[in-house]
């Protein structure tokens, strides 16, 4: 956050006011820790560090250093109201200090009531993406369009696109992270004579637990090459296959498309040849054009 200049000086605070608000069960429900570079296990203090008795220097120091900040920090929160109501602590690095790259792995560890416990190491391919989806999928947020430019970061199989990548949810108990389940269901072809074009109805529906995020946009990959969608929103430019048309979901006053509606979208289409049109579906919660 403070690497944007609309949030970088928005509620920040030094970390005594998390530990007051915890104690009066006043803690917003997103709170970002950030240590300063001893603590977060950066940078060795001047003569090393002494930790439960033993004296460290170098990269034991700096372990040593952030091992006690967590020691000092993670049992006040366990202990507080808001985290013993199904809160969760999660402590991610954000980086490895040989490099980044598939080859390499960091750790990220989930504590929480509703998290599976008992030592479970998750097998899924999981990145910082995942971290930014999991808060979208509780918060009801639409998905990032990749938010970091690829040429600060090193994008290996799209990791970096938060829409694709898988969230956090097996880490915890089976249910804890609610997620929307959102499919297309097409219906038949109507031949106009008099505009000479054809309209077709698509119900969108989320058979899922929790509500979908919105906007909400139906993209037609793979349209045959005889058809024309005529009233197309634009082509998609991120998240391939790109040059897709696209078409909004109008999801209602409210702006949130919850579990088990439905809504449907109508499709209209120009094709002078009279072939069969074709094309898959796709369901996409973040802008298809940046």
């Amino acid at each position: 956050m403070a690497f944007f200049t609309d949030t970088m000086l928005q509620n920040v605070y030094p970390l005594a006011q998390l530990f007051d608000d915890l104690a009066s069960n006043s803690a917003g429900q997103y709170n970002w820790i950030t240590p300063n570079q001893y603590d977060d296990a950066h940078s060795t203090l001047n003569g090393g560090f002494t930790y439960n008795g033993t004296h460290y220097t170098g990269d034991s120091a700096n372990i040593a250093q952030g091992d006690n900040f967590l020691a000092q920090v993670i049992p006040q929160i366990m202990a507080s109201a808001a985290y013993q109501n199904n809160g969760a602590i999660i402590i991610w690095w954000d980086e490895t200090k040989g490099g980044d790259g598939t080859n390499r792995t960091i750790p990220e560890i989930v504590i929480s009531p509703r998290a599976k416990g008992n030592a479970y190491s998750s097998s899924v391919v999981m990145s910082h993406s995942s971290d930014v989806k999991t808060m979208e999928e509780i918060f009801g947020l639409p998905n990032v369009n990749n938010p970091i430019p690829l040429n600060e970061t090193n994008n290996f199989g799209g990791y970096n696109n938060v829409a694709t990548a898988n969230d956090l949810g097996d880490l915890f108990a089976p249910g804890t992270i609610p997620t929307a389940n959102v499919s297309a269901t097409s219906g038949n072809l109507v031949f106009n004579p008099h505009t000479k074009a054809y309209s077709q109805s698509v119900r969108v529906t989320n058979s899922g637990d929790a509500s979908a995020p919105a906007p909400l946009w139906l993209v037609l990959d793979n349209l045959s090459a005889n058809a024309t969608l005529l009233n197309a929103d634009g082509t998609t430019a991120v998240l391939a296959p790109l040059g897709s048309p696209y078409i909004g979901i109008n999801v209602g006053g409210d702006s949130t498309f919850g579990p088990h509606e439905t809504r449907t979208v109508t499709l209209e289409f120009a094709d002078p040849s009279g072939n069969p049109i074709n094309y898959d579906t796709r369901l996409l919660s973040v802008t298809p054009t940046p």
